[in-house]
């Protein structure tokens, strides 16, 4: 199996306001289509919803299910209080935490993941409209590489990290 390291370079990580697009390597993402283009791990503007297919998230016991984690058309909204990651003390638990396609803003409160407990914390993480840049002094990940298997679309818990510096 593939697995393709995604890695966000906080230097030229931006997004293209004309084309709503930001190019992470070949983890691009579409606003416009609200695609995020892992070749079989996309998310759906039309339903609004992730279209899981192949790309269940399956770490054992920490798998995404799509009818409790469904967004809401309107509001591009992710229900949070049905949709945790659970992986034995591994749970993400995030609250309110939407994208405002609109204003390209994404209200959460800090992000913040503890690599030893497995647990995002949510703070203030706005994405500028001007700039669609992410603000990562509020809305750092604590960790280093994110590798995804692009066949299951399962992330290596233990390789789950995301480099801020490169």
């Amino acid at each position: 199996m593939d697995i393709v390291t995604c890695e966000m370079d906080i230097d030229t990580c931006e997004m293209d306001i004309d084309t709503r697009e930001m190019d992470i390597d070949t983890c691009g993402w579409d606003i416009e289509t609200c695609e995020m283009d892992i070749d079989n791990c996309e998310v759906d503007i039309d339903r609004c919803e992730m279209d899981i297919g192949t790309c269940e998230m399956d770490i054992d016991t920490c798998e995404m299910d799509i009818d409790t984690c469904q967004m809401d058309i309107d509001t591009c909204e992710m229900d949070i209080d049905t949709c945790e990651m659970d992986l034995n003390l591994c749970e993400m638990d995030k609250g309110t935490c939407d994208m405002d396609l609109s204003t390209c803003d994404m209200y959460v409160d800090t992000w913040v993941m503890d690599i030893d407990t497995c647990e995002l914390d949510i703070g203030t993480c706005e994405m500028d409209i001007n700039t669609c840049e992410m603000d990562i002094d509020m809305c750092e990940m604590y960790i280093n590489t994110c590798e995804m298997d692009i066949d299951t679309c399962e992330i290596d818990i233990d390789t789950c990290e995301m480099d801020i510096d490169t």
